[in-house]
């Protein structure tokens, strides 16, 4: 899969509707949250408060993940190919 473009997730208004333009890419992504703890895994759904976050790496691809968008600072993604 081509990496997502940055430049269309950086001109989205909110870190909701980025995460709902990744969850349709299927593409991995890392969330840095404010605690300063972070979380990598597919996004599988965004609600208005929560969003889920399937497939945790490393070796948790069976769990899944609610986060609160608040809690949200950053999003990572894979920019370029190798």
């Amino acid at each position: 899969m081509e990496p997502t473009e940055i430049g269309k997730l950086a001109s989205m208004s909110s870190i909701a509707d980025a995460l709902k333009a990744l969850a349709a890419s299927k593409e991995q992504v890392t969330l840095h949250l404010a605690p300063g703890q972070t979380l990598t895994g597919t996004v599988a759904k965004v609600g208005l408060q929560l969003v889920q976050l399937g497939e945790l790496a490393p070796g948790r691809q069976f769990y899944d993940a609610l986060v609160q968008l608040s809690a949200i600072v950053a999003i990572e993604i894979r920019a370029r190919g190798k």
